[in-house]
């Protein structure tokens, strides 16, 4: 059991470096970031290497920053501390027009409650996107390029 936990400290560590070094590349190329997922460690600055890169990279916590005076949310349901986090270039702010945390089991069944964010597209895209009869698989922000990109054709009748 030991051994498992340290191999997979070991490989938390290497996607930590891996992940650090890809945002701040982005970073000095003056990209903008929206880093979201399950962190698997609280942004307390003496415990968690995410919280240094966070500030390292000048990200925002936008449930902190949206909702300042509401306590934090457990979202793990064996844990006591938030792990989940949606972190935005301070550029990408003013962009997010809700967010928040669904209830535990609401839509699928997860021991994490469902992160959501909505975005004003004319904000974050800087003009207005146009939809072509295909759904977005990936999505590709720059400053030079600025646009919604698909790539791949997938069925619109859901």
């Amino acid at each position: 059991m030991r051994l498992e936990r340290k191999a997979d400290r070991r490989s938390r560590n290497h996607f930590q470096k891996d992940l650090i070094s890809l945002l701040k590349t982005w970073k000095q190329n003056g990209e903008s970031i929206i880093l979201v997922g399950d962190l698997n460690e609280p942004l307390v600055m003496d415990i968690s290497n995410m919280a240094k890169v966070v500030q390292d990279l000048d990200l925002v916590d936008i449930f902190s920053h949206r909702h300042p005076q509401l306590p934090e949310p457990v979202i793990y349901i064996r844990g006591r501390h938030r792990i989940d986090y949606a972190l935005l270039s301070q550029d990408y702010c003013t962009s997010v027009t809700a967010s928040g945390y669904g209830p535990f089991h609401y839509r699928t069944t997860s021991d994490h409650r469902q992160l959501f964010l909505d975005f004003d597209t004319t904000k974050l895209f800087g003009n207005e996107p146009s939809f072509s009869q295909r759904w977005p698989s990936a999505i590709s922000v720059s400053k030079t390029q600025r646009a919604i990109m698909s790539t791949s054709r997938q069925n619109t009748n859901i």
